[in-house]
């Protein structure tokens, strides 16, 4: 039974009684029932409304999770094309495949800055340059990359003259 049901009830009651409504507890009792009659309305616009509002926090929801769907798929896949250098940990690099659609495949590696401890990703030309400045400190940064580093031997594709 709904709130106003019940209150609709009750001054089915307060009727039957015969009490008047113009005064003693008659007045006290109509008045009552009146704001119950205002209140039980309130109460059943205010239900309306929280499933209304309801409704539409799972429609948000679902446009939420299909929007972070794309976003962390797009990052999961980013994610697929990044794969450790070698198994030996203390090589320092890590390999990356970027695929963007206006360049061929660069070949990037993560290099941390024995200064700032800084993670940097240069591309492979940076690296067999051999220097350049830390962007986070200005440190000039020195590698040797002489190819040693047993990738898979599909990813070489340039030989094994990196000097």
């Amino acid at each position: 039974m709904t709130n106003s049901e019940k209150v609709a009830y009750l001054k089915g009651l307060f009727e039957g009684m015969g009490l008047s409504s113009e005064e003693g507890e008659g007045k006290i009792i109509s008045g009552i029932l009146d704001v119950l009659t205002d209140m039980a309305g309130d109460v059943a616009d205010l239900e309306d409304n929280a499933v209304e509002l309801g409704d539409e926090l799972d429609s948000v929801s679902a446009d939420v999770a299909a929007l972070e769907s794309v976003i962390y798929d797009e990052d999961d896949e980013d994610d697929e094309d990044e794969d450790d250098c070698c198994d030996d940990a203390s090589c320092g690099c890590h390999h990356h495949h970027h695929h963007d659609e206006d360049e061929d495949d660069d070949e990037m590696y993560s290099v941390t800055c024995p200064v700032c401890n800084t993670e940097i990703t240069v591309d492979e030309d940076t690296l067999l340059n051999g220097t350049f400045k830390c962007p986070s400190c200005g440190e000039d940064l020195e590698f040797e990359f002489d190819g040693e580093c047993d990738c898979d031997e599909d990813e070489e594709e340039d030989g094994e003259d990196k000097d």
